[in-house]
């Protein structure tokens, strides 16, 4: 699976990110950051408020 420049340093933000996410496949990845740029989650800054918007509606 091909991802773009972008796309690659979410890929790596993710991989580095201490989450659940910790337990999804190097493809899993992949195709959750091909889904977060469509809508509109393209830096490791969205990312991170995009996480903390998840942990706010789990609360």
């Amino acid at each position: 699976m091909t991802l773009t420049r972008e796309q690659e340093c979410l890929y790596q933000e993710l991989m580095d990110t201490d989450t659940e996410l910790f337990y999804l496949s190097s493809r899993d990845c992949k195709q959750l950051v091909k889904g977060l740029t469509r809508i509109g989650i393209t830096t490791p800054q969205l990312l991170q408020e995009w996480f903390d918007a998840l942990l706010e509606a789990d609360d």
